[in-house]
């Protein structure tokens, strides 16, 4: 098959339904989709230091007034963000260590490269830090 016979059948009109036009229309209709009702269905976990996770769910996950107050804010920034009123977030977010939650089980051990074995890391490991950033062992 030669090159402009592929562009020509690429390029050839597709045939549209016959009522395609009017579900267009009646699309048009409706308006835009709303979008805002789905900040309900995340949780935000914050600390006192900001916002440390968004998940699928429902709720709010908050030790303090303060870690409340974060949370909250997050969920009135993404409703104003999903309903087109807002373009950033402005509430604060925790990226230290211990606002970022990790979800395999503690005790579980982490094998990096080469089999250098991580327990609880980076608190406990069988290994030098060294030998698990090459994952080599000694």
């Amino acid at each position: 098959m030669d090159l402009d016979l592929k562009l020509r059948e690429f390029f050839t009109e597709a045939v549209l339904p016959r009522d395609a036009l009017a579900r267009l229309v009646r699309g048009l209709d409706a308006g835009p989709p709303q979008l805002e009702p789905l900040a309900g269905r995340f949780r935000i976990e914050a600390t006192d230091r900001g916002v440390a996770r968004l998940r699928p769910g429902r709720g709010v996950g908050a030790k303090s007034r303060r870690a409340r107050r974060h949370a909250e804010q997050a969920h009135q920034e993404l409703r104003e963000y999903l309903a087109g009123q807002r373009t950033f977030f402005a509430v604060p977010v925790d990226v230290s260590p211990e606002g970022v939650a990790v979800e395999a089980p503690v005790d579980a051990p982490v094998v990096g490269a080469r089999g250098c074995e991580l327990r609880r890391w980076p608190k406990q490991s069988i290994c030098t830090p060294a030998e698990a950033a090459i994952g080599s062992r000694g």
